[in-house]
């Protein structure tokens, strides 16, 4: 969730003078940590500032979008449901914001599901990066709707297949090239409407080898022909569930690694 703001004065060791610090923590106790790490001496004088209130203009403008203002909304929870009214974003999957807050990362309290991705993708590591990437692919091949790649059955799996792709620079450029919110879904959706929706890329190298991975390891199809319904919202969690399947038993890491080797193999000497 969003930090809270501190602000006060503190004694910077280095040069024994005090020095105006402004730092964001989820607590008076990580906010000691922080400071202490960067070499300020207790005790602080440190204190929460008020969150601001929202000002008359945005009042304003969020009505004339015809936004439902929470009551106690601060400035910046204000400015967040703007953009998330503006980006025709949706409201993010429960687990996924349980995923983001176990990782470390900070959201804001109204964000949607689109700048949720994106704050998700851009903040993890790079092992982590390419894992969520290939749960996204897992998840929009499968319709499996667990977002919380933390807990899911499949993890270990997941992160050993990434373990080999880490040793493939062209796969790893390729993923992490994907924009956050692309991830949401893959390719193109047709709406009864004649409008359409593209999301991330089925054709790039990186997405070929993991939709293989996930279609051999957890028995999905490896592409989809999406027909949403006329009240389907893009970034909603209101996809139909398919019935669940179970994936092959008895998979040895070992054979997962040399399958995964052979396969980038053969799709850098054959299709691209």
């Amino acid at each position: 969730m969003e930090k809270k703001i501190f602000k006060g004065r503190a004694l910077f060791s280095e040069t024994k003078r005090m020095r105006t610090v402004t730092e964001s923590a989820d607590s008076v106790e990580e906010l000691r940590e922080i400071l202490l790490s960067k070499g300020f001496v207790e005790p602080f004088e440190v204190e929460e500032l008020e969150p601001e209130a929202p000002t008359e203009k945005q009042l304003s403008y969020a009505k004339d979008l015809g936004i439902q203002i929470p009551n106690g909304a601060t400035k910046h929870d204000l400015s967040t449901l703007i953009d998330r009214s503006l980006s025709n974003d949706s409201e993010p999957n429960p687990d996924l914001l349980v995923y983001a807050k176990v990782m470390g990362i900070d959201y804001p309290k109204y964000v949607g599901k689109k700048a949720l991705y994106k704050l998700i993708f851009e903040n993890l590591g790079l092992r982590d990066k390419m894992a969520f990437f290939v749960f996204s692919v897992y998840r929009y091949l499968s319709e499996d709707r667990g977002a919380n790649l933390g807990i899911h059955p499949h993890k270990g799996k997941i992160y050993d297949f990434v373990d080999s792709l880490l040793l493939e620079d062209r796969i790893v450029k390729s993923i992490t090239k994907y924009e956050g919110e692309d991830l949401r879904f893959f390719g193109t959706i047709r709406f009864p409407d004649g409008n359409e929706a593209t999301g991330g890329s089925t054709k790039t190298i990186g997405y070929q080898i993991v939709s293989e991975f996930v279609s051999v390891t957890f028995n999905t199809p490896k592409s989809r022909t999406w027909q949403p319904k006329n009240e389907f919202t893009i970034g909603s969690d209101s996809r139909k569930q398919a019935t669940s399947k179970r994936p092959p038993s008895g998979c040895a890491i070992i054979l997962m690694v040399v399958f995964a080797a052979c396969l980038i193999d053969w799709v850098s000497n054959n299709l691209f």
